[in-house]
């Protein structure tokens, strides 16, 4: 009898919510592991799933290949996307964390010191290489009145910075603490290219998740208020700081 309660308790045990693994949710980003976005994003949405009683994985993707992945429900959601990412309905699977998981600058890196940067209608004449699928660029670009023949678009930043690096192109729009560890990680010296000054904008990112998540999405950005409203967010972002 003894034997047998014990086996029972172990069966309910392997197959209770307590004793079962947690369902983990994938979500992926088109910055690699060393960038500032990739580790800020990473260290909220690891914490907010925790608190919601999941695991957490962030992905590295191409640029293009994130939101088809996701749109078609082979990953759970995106990391970080400008607000108006999915204005157009282009993925109809797709919905926003209305909640913003990071804010951060977008500067310009270029080899000549002398660009003044005032707007995107002050880089109009430049050769900017830019990554492909990023809307908010394709839109500045758009307003600016940037020619097709002026625009170099790429797949990831270190073949932008590579190309800036070797005398093509004029320059490259991505956020500060991205450039930097990119032109750390290719040894390319701060007298080859410049970080200039002012940020040329300064943008809220939000999350997105497949409408299958749609409940969760919603619980997520009330957690994320949460997290804001008592400071750990903050904290979780000065941790990466430091």
């Amino acid at each position: 009898m003894g034997r047998f309660f014990w086996i029972v308790a172990l069966l309910c045990w392997c197959f209770s919510p307590i004793g079962a693994r947690a369902e983990t949710i994938v979500f992926c980003t088109i910055n690699q592991d060393n960038s500032r976005l990739y580790k800020v994003s990473y260290a909220v949405l690891s914490e907010a799933f925790k608190r919601l009683g999941y695991e957490f994985r962030l992905l590295t993707y191409p640029a293009k290949r994130g939101p088809v992945e996701v749109n078609a429900g082979r990953v759970d959601g995106e990391a970080h996307r400008i607000r108006g990412f999915n204005d157009d309905r282009r993925y109809p699977n797709l919905v926003r964390v209305d909640e913003s998981i990071q804010a951060i600058d977008q500067s310009v890196f270029a080899r000549s010191k002398s660009i003044r940067v005032n707007g995107w209608e002050s880089l109009a004449n430049y050769e900017i290489i830019y990554l492909a699928g990023i809307k908010f660029m394709e839109a500045g670009m758009d307003r600016a009145g940037v020619p097709q023949s002026r625009r170099i678009p790429v797949y990831n930043i270190d073949r932008a910075f590579e190309l800036l690096a070797g005398g093509r192109g004029e320059l490259v729009v991505v956020s500060a603490s991205t450039g930097r560890a990119t032109m750390e990680k290719l040894g390319i010296p701060s007298e080859v290219i410049h970080l200039l000054s002012p940020p040329l904008v300064v943008i809220e990112l939000y999350s997105y998740m497949h409408k299958r998540h749609s409940g969760l999405a919603v619980a997520l950005g009330d957690l994320l208020k949460e997290m804001k409203d008592m400071g750990l967010h903050k904290r979780l972002v000065d941790a990466v700081d430091e």
